[in-house]
């Protein structure tokens, strides 16, 4: 699978967000709490195909 450009990770309030009508992959601050959730976050994200291509 290849896509045209890298991913540009953002962070945002939900309300500000310019790419709230397209696609893209949210992860709301409010699960990144804690280092265990960071890590469970993080482990999530290693499963997805996309990840190799972000920035």
């Amino acid at each position: 699978m290849a896509w045209p450009e890298p991913v540009r990770w953002r962070a945002h309030h939900e309300g500000c967000d310019p790419g709230r009508a397209g696609r893209h992959y949210r992860v709301f601050s409010v699960k990144l709490r804690t280092r265990a959730d960071l890590l469970d976050w993080t482990s999530h994200l290693m499963e997805k195909n996309g990840l190799p291509v972000t920035v």
